[in-house]
């Protein structure tokens, strides 16, 4: 296997990472990327939004048939929001003589605010379908979400799933009266 790492030369470059390459018919057979500066970059009026983090690994896996395929993938996402400015609310009479002012309230806002959001897709199995019954496949809209207040382990008997954690395991939902 080939190990090729990449890096921005020039500082507009937006990615760094690394390739796993198959020596036989150099396939990309697993990719890791991150980014090396701020995707988005937005300040106007005390107002702040970046985009700081965008990061993920994938990786392919070879059919029968010599094509690859995406086996496992994982997607890190980060944002920054924040809001700095001063507030001003002055309420004011038509009624008197003078400056009209009767109330004002001053206050700082100053709210900062950092999400990240991960995400991850594994792909079991896979079968190939025609095009033709792609383009008619029909969603059957009357199907409902089933509620579940708690985990069953007996909900998913015959269905191939990964193995939940402890925190799915212990999970369980507050009912309103």
């Amino acid at each position: 296997m080939y190990v090729v790492d990449f890096w921005p030369k020039r500082s507009s470059a937006d990615f760094k990472g690394r390739l796993y390459i198959n020596i036989e018919d150099f396939a990309v057979m697993r990719l890791d990327f991150t980014n090396t500066q701020r995707l988005r970059n937005f300040r106007l009026l005390g107002i702040t939004y970046r985009e700081t983090l965008y990061k993920g690994t994938m990786r392919f896996a070879k059919l029968p048939n010599g094509k690859y395929e995406l086996q496992f993938m994982e997607l890190a996402d980060g944002k920054f929001f924040g809001v700095d400015r001063p507030l001003k609310v002055v309420e004011k009479n038509k009624h008197v003589k003078g400056r009209r002012k009767q109330n004002e309230l001053k206050l700082n806002i100053d709210f900062q605010m950092n999400v990240t959001s991960k995400w991850e897709l594994v792909v079991f199995n896979q079968d190939n379908i025609a095009e033709s019954e792609f383009k008619s496949f029909k969603e059957d809209k009357t199907v409902k979400a089933t509620y579940m207040p708690r985990y069953d382990a007996e909900f998913w008997k015959g269905y191939t799933i990964m193995e939940p954690n402890q925190a799915i395991r212990g999970f369980t939902a507050e009912e309103e009266d």
